[in-house]
């Protein structure tokens, strides 16, 4: 996206009981200097901070970290434990693949609906982005035009309408 175009990254939670699940963090690879994450999240001012490890073939295994703060990502003080969405839906789609899947709106029942973008290839987090359906859309469309689509093809789950090709799960497949 050009300068004027890019929007600011802002993750959406949702909340239940005492956990938030977070949706469009900005993943980011932990510079070698720092042994662990925690480190690297202080070093940040961050707040709070998600980690996970990505097993990469090629690199070795390398920590991911998203930084956010409690305003930021709108997560009361009475929350203990927050949870990343794409981390959860992530074995899913380890092959390769995508899940969409609608947040909600954002302030009230005219605002345009807010949706949550995450792919995956070779087990390692691509995309988690969240947006209008017509910005996910264009996400789904761009992580497709620039992967090549696996041997097994790829594992989709997103809602009715968003995709008219064969084997797309829908998104209530993802429900427990």
């Amino acid at each position: 996206m050009n300068g004027s175009m890019q929007k600011k990254i802002r993750p959406v939670s949702l909340i239940s009981g005492k956990q938030a699940f977070l949706a469009g963090l900005d993943w980011k690879n932990i510079p070698p200097g720092y042994r662990n994450a925690r480190r690297f999240a202080r070093s940040q001012g961050a707040e709070l901070y998600l980690s996970c490890h990505n097993h990469d073939g090629e690199n070795g295994d390398e920590m991911m970290i998203a930084l956010l703060s409690r305003q930021d990502a709108d997560i009361p003080r009475n929350i203990r434990q927050c949870l990343s969405l794409a981390m959860l839906i992530r074995p899913l789609l380890k092959s390769g693949g995508y899940a969409i899947f609608i947040i909600g709106n954002d302030e009230n029942d005219d605002a345009e609906l807010t949706c949550a973008f995450v792919s995956v290839i070779n087990g390692i987090l691509v995309n988690d982005v969240t947006g209008t359906p017509t910005e996910i859309t264009e996400a789904r469309n761009t992580f497709l035009m620039l992967n090549a689509e696996p041997e097994n093809g790829w594992v989709r789950y997103e809602p009715d309408g968003f995709f008219t090709r064969q084997q797309v799960y829908p998104a209530t497949r993802c429900q427990t």
